[in-house]
């Protein structure tokens, strides 16, 4: 490429990354002179299956991250079977949107962890309809839902 910048430069760890080709993705990241938490995020993507802990090396060294490099890593560890690290990582966070509150409360449901679930649903401020949704599907699967529950969200329109 005759004049390249960031944008190209991210499309190319993409592009590598889309096709399992880490260690060309690794290369040009670390050929970048500039990177922006697309670049760092984009080479996370690639990392966080099965190579959690080279994740976390990277997610480590990323300068300013912003709730979506957060999520990508507490995803990552719970993918990975880390859900005590996800935990940790989620009570680190200063900033949370309801994609963290859900990743968390949809991974202690899938370890049948209820009690944890909601614990982390009760903290989520604002209570969405896509929480509401992540703990309801939840209850259904687990066969747990109560009536009472439900009257509870209808009530307060957001179920």
């Amino acid at each position: 490429m005759p004049h390249t910048n960031v944008v190209s430069w991210n499309c190319m760890i993409t592009e590598y990354v889309q096709n399992d080709r880490i260690f060309d993705a690794q290369r040009v990241f670390d050929a970048m002179l500039v990177k922006n938490v697309v670049s760092w995020a984009a080479l996370m993507m690639g990392l966080k299956c099965g190579r959690i802990d080279e994740a976390r090396n990277l997610f480590d060294k990323i300068p300013d991250r912003n709730v979506f490099c957060w999520n990508w890593m507490i995803l990552g560890s719970v993918d990975n079977g880390k859900i005590g690290e996800a935990r940790e990582l989620f009570e680190t966070v200063t900033v949370r949107n309801s994609a963290s509150w859900s990743i968390m409360i949809t991974w202690y449901l899938w370890l049948r962890r209820v009690d944890e679930a909601r614990s982390f649903f009760d903290r989520a401020c604002p209570q969405s309809t896509s929480l509401c949704n992540a703990l309801l599907s939840g209850y259904v699967e687990l066969g747990c839902l109560s009536c009472e529950w439900m009257r509870k969200m209808l009530s307060r329109g957001i179920a």
